[in-house]
């Protein structure tokens, strides 16, 4: 994006027009390579002095040369007496998805989910702005052989400055493929036929979708003839055809 600068020069509050400011602009010190940028600008009738500068995308480790807290600094001489005035601002995915995680229904840590029930997906999301932003959201699933079978997507999410947090469910089809799983979440600046585009790469996790099927396979009494208040007994058989350790209260009742 493109950064702007300002620098006001003033004597005794009032303008002082046509006069050189230096600028200097440091990047996030890191080890693989340090941005620096140095200008000059002249002020103007009211004393405003300004230059311009994107910041860089170079096409490998991106993130660790320009994301960061970045230093600006401006200096000028009146009367030979050297005023200065400094800023930081932070560059980096203006709203970022910081974790994706699956979850049960009491918004617990779970990575194994069977056929028929439902997934749910917690989202971390950040927002450097000062501001709210509106944010498209979109959350996807899909089965072991890469078929989607869930998808979300929210217009209008408002986001605060700060941290937020957000949570979804996807029900898993019978028909889902059983095996690993993935669900990916990404965010827009808009709808993408409105024009968005990505606010920050896309985060995804895996999960394991199983077979669950427990089946009472008999019901048995020790006898069909009783005298009252005599005792039967009840015989059940029950069987865990799927693949997933199951935990569960047998019932008779009568």
């Amino acid at each position: 994006e493109e950064v702007i600068f300002y620098a006001n020069l003033t004597y005794r509050d009032a303008a002082v027009p046509n006069k050189d400011v230096a600028f200097q602009i440091q990047g996030p010190s890191n080890p693989l390579s340090n941005i620096t940028v140095i200008q000059t600008a002249r002020t103007n009738a009211s004393g405003i002095a300004m230059i311009n500068f994107r910041i860089p995308w170079p096409t490998e480790n991106a993130e660790i040369i320009i994301f960061g807290t970045w230093k600006a600094y401006a200096s000028a001489d009146i009367a030979e007496v050297r005023v200065e005035d400094t800023l930081t601002f932070e560059v980096g995915w203006i709203v970022e998805i910081l974790s994706i995680a699956t979850v049960d229904a009491d918004f617990q840590p779970q990575t194994i989910f069977g056929k028929g029930t439902y997934v749910g997906v917690e989202l971390v999301l950040r927002n450097i702005a000062m501001v709210s932003k509106m944010v498209m959201l979109s959350v996807t699933a899909y089965d072991e052989i890469r078929v989607p079978f869930g998808n979300i997507m929210i217009d209008d999410f408002e986001m605060q400055p700060g941290e937020n947090y957000t949570h979804y469910e996807l029900q898993i089809p019978e028909w889902a493929a059983v095996g690993t799983a993935m669900v990916n979440a990404s965010a827009y600046t808009a709808p993408l036929t409105e024009g968005g585009v990505p606010y920050c790469p896309e985060v995804s996790t895996t999960f394991l979708i199983t077979v669950r099927n427990v089946a009472i396979l008999s019901v048995v009494p020790s006898t069909t003839s009783i005298v009252a208040g005599q005792t039967v007994n009840v015989s059940v058989v029950v069987k865990n055809e799927g693949n997933n350790a199951e935990t569960f209260n047998v019932t008779a009742y009568a």
